[in-house]
């Protein structure tokens, strides 16, 4: 029996250039980083702490600023920014696990983000990405739009592949350019020294 993502993905020539263009994108090992929400994924030399989500979400907030285009959050900023990320729920927590990490109090999350600036564009020490690359508002959602974008019927059948071909790219760079410096197999979660890229 094939799998979903095998019986699903048609030959490429009937799928439409933004489906191609999609797919192609996230079958890339090259395009993975662009691919994320923002940060510094890290190197053997200095490494990074990686946090990533089911997938991206759009937020009320989000519509205010920005609107989705062909499946993808369009940030109101493109360097990914404290202040941006402040408005959403999912990066508030995020800020305040990564401060507990680094020897803060949870409750302090505001001033651990305005200082460490984690995934903002040009800081290091911090990753962030999703799982499942396209943007929903919620884990349940399949429109008719992310049918048209990824050309699966279904969220499963979406899913599948994702997982298939964007999990084992994921576990290549976190073995790559996080876990190589870390014989366990466990990430280095002490504090990091936070630094601006040059």
């Amino acid at each position: 029996m094939q799998s979903a993502a095998t019986q699903t993905a048609p030959v490429s020539s009937l799928l439409s250039e933004s489906v191609q263009a999609f797919r192609q994108s996230v079958e890339d090992p090259d395009q993975f980083v662009s691919n994320a929400d923002g940060g510094d994924p890290g190197s053997p030399e200095k490494p990074s702490v990686w946090l990533f989500g089911v997938e991206p979400g759009w937020s009320l907030e989000d519509a205010r600023g920005a609107e989705p285009t062909g499946g993808q959050v369009v940030p109101r900023d493109d360097r990914y920014s404290v202040e941006q990320q402040l408005d959403w729920p999912f990066n508030r927590n995020a800020f305040k696990l990564l401060s507990a990490l680094d020897g803060g109090e949870s409750s302090s999350y505001r001033e651990f983000a305005r200082r460490v600036r984690p995934f903002e564009k040009g800081y290091q020490g911090y990753f962030k990405g999703n799982l499942f690359p396209l943007a929903l508002n919620s884990i349940r959602t399949w429109h008719a739009d992310a049918q048209r974008h990824t050309g699966f019927e279904t969220k499963n059948q979406y899913q599948e592949w994702v997982r298939s071909v964007r999990f084992p790219i994921v576990a290549s760079w976190m073995a790559k350019e996080t876990l190589q410096n870390h014989p366990s197999g466990m990430a280095d979660v002490s504090p990091a020294r936070h630094t601006r890229a040059p």
